[in-house]
């Protein structure tokens, strides 16, 4: 059974419109059984890549009063950008429309200010998190797609034994590493692992 009960305190009179950003038959499926559970009337399923009936025609179909609540599955439906989801709530709450998403636990029709901002914030937070790593992601496969070596780069045997021969000949940690283009720790990690090594060896 479907657990997103929000009936009686959603006026069941009220048109409701459903929206995702790509049409997803699970995720238009988990919206169908909402409004279902609910006792709701759907007037329209919008998505962004339907050419007929996308976020455009919705804001149209608003306009002409033919939807008073909008639901989403989750707020990445509505946007990826966390900007651009705040920035529509903020348009629907000027045309006075009211927004449910239902796994972020935000619903304007029966939470006050207060709840549904402190929710808000707390979807906005996991909406960053998404954006943040879908763009590391997408930085990630461009590189390799460059043939860009991912990750720290690897320091040849040479560099540490022209390290190591360095100091021997009395040249400090620091300037050793600027000579050879490494950090003094470095440095000084390769030659404490040397004479460690030598202490072992005698």
């Amino acid at each position: 059974m479907f657990q997103h009960k929000i009936h009686p305190v959603l006026d069941i009179t009220k048109k409701v419109a459903i929206y995702s950003s790509a049409y997803n038959d699970a995720e238009i499926e988990k919206l169908r059984k909402f409004v279902l559970a609910n006792d709701l009337e759907v007037v329209g399923e919008y998505s962004a890549d339907n050419e007929t009936n996308n976020f455009h025609k919705l804001i149209h179909d608003i306009h002409e009063n033919k939807a008073e609540v909008v639901i989403v599955y989750e707020l990445n439906q509505l946007h990826n950008k966390p900007d651009h989801a705040i920035k529509t709530i903020e348009q629907f709450s000027k045309l006075k429309i009211d927004f449910i998403s239902i796994k972020d636990q935000l619903n304007t029709t029966t939470q006050g200010k207060l709840v549904f901002s402190l929710n808000l914030i707390k979807a906005i937070e996991v909406l960053k998190q998404e954006h943040k790593a879908t763009l590391i992601k997408a930085g990630l496969a461009a590189a390799e797609a460059k043939g860009k070596k991912l990750g720290r780069p690897r320091i040849s045997k040479n560099i540490k034994a022209k390290a190591i021969k360095l100091r021997e000949q009395g040249r400090s940690y620091r300037a050793t590493g600027v000579e050879l283009g490494i950090d003094e720790k470095t440095v000084r990690n390769w030659i404490r692992e040397s004479n460690q090594q030598n202490n072992e060896n005698n």
